[in-house]
């Protein structure tokens, strides 16, 4: 696995993961289930885009952290290309957000 730094933060009902370069850390509830995600590839809904969940890629560890409690993450931080990805799923969601 290349190593790149990235790091991704979630919040759950104030408790708090994260992700970077492979490891999963913070509450353990959450860490546990990441992990868990990331070893049986599971599927999950991330703000309305399935992802399957694994500790290599953000994209994945997005997934795994998000495993938890879809409905209930909040994404604190991640790389620019994750926001885009994310932002762009919520103007196809919301036509009205296509006019400006």
């Amino acid at each position: 696995m290349k190593l790149s730094g990235e790091l991704i933060s979630v919040s759950i009902d104030g408790r708090g993961a994260a992700w970077c370069d492979g490891i999963f850390s913070g509450d353990e509830e959450i860490v546990e289930m990441a992990r868990n995600a990331s070893i049986f590839s599971l599927e999950v809904d991330v703000m309305g885009i399935p992802i399957q969940a694994d500790s290599d890629s953000t994209t994945g560890a997005l997934a795994a952290l998000y495993a938890y409690s879809p409905g209930r993450t909040i994404l604190i931080q991640a790389p620019d290309d994750i926001f885009d990805i994310l932002d762009h799923q919520a103007s196809l969601d919301e036509p009205e957000l296509w006019s400006a």
